[in-house]
């Protein structure tokens, strides 16, 4: 693991908010909006808002998958990492308040080659050396009227932006093996590199080549 792919990680995690998205495309459509957040300028209710979403769609693949199962608390606890960051978009209707549309959760990280299988006699150090500095997702979900109108297409397009413009080398994220639409979709984005995790219901994808 060189130290030059810890420098990239911290580099991205130490850049100030305000300075995240420069240059970046963040506009979908005249009246939607999407605003960043760390967990310090995270409003509460907006979190709240987001594990409630991730609970309403994901509830019975969670619930069916026992070797998962469904925990507000670890839930909460994962969505509330240290270096965790969120794009919420809200569109702003004629007459109304600003309805929200969806959020990604993302991080700079590390993490284990998605193309290495690995040696599971292999030493931590060995383990670390197979390690790449990658943009995460954690969750990317969508409010029922808004599935299907490109959006999730928008939030993915903006992770790997950010993933190439601070030289991450991979995209990754982890999803249920029974969410068929959800694989068909990253599969389409090149997310091809599929690994079995921990967990028996979920497989993780990567697409490398982002710089």
């Amino acid at each position: 693991m060189s130290p030059t792919d810890v420098e990239l990680v911290a580099a991205a995690n130490s850049t100030p908010l305000g300075s995240l998205l420069e240059n970046c495309q963040t506009g979908l459509s005249p009246t939607i909006s999407s605003t960043l957040y760390n967990l310090q300028t995270l409003p509460s209710e907006t979190l709240d808002w987001a594990l409630d979403l991730v609970k309403r769609n994901l509830y019975e693949q969670y619930a069916a998958a026992k070797d998962t199962g469904w925990s507000s608390k670890d839930k909460l606890a994962e969505m509330t990492e240290e270096n965790a960051l969120y794009v919420v978009a809200t569109e702003q209707r004629p007459g109304g308040p600003a309805e929200k549309v969806g959020f990604l959760y993302f991080q700079f990280t590390m993490e284990d080659s998605c193309d290495d299988e690995g040696d599971p006699e292999s030493s931590d150090q060995e383990s670390e050396d197979r390690q790449a500095p990658v943009i995460y997702c954690y969750e990317l979900q969508l409010e029922t009227g808004y599935q299907r109108r490109g959006f999730g297409t928008y939030f993915m397009d903006m992770l790997e932006e950010l993933g190439s413009k601070y030289r991450m080398r991979k995209s990754m994220l982890t999803v249920f093996k029974s969410n068929t639409a959800a694989i068909a979709f990253y599969q389409k984005r090149g997310l091809d590199r599929w690994n079995i995790t921990e967990q028996p219901s979920t497989a993780e994808a990567c697409r490398a080549g982002l710089v």
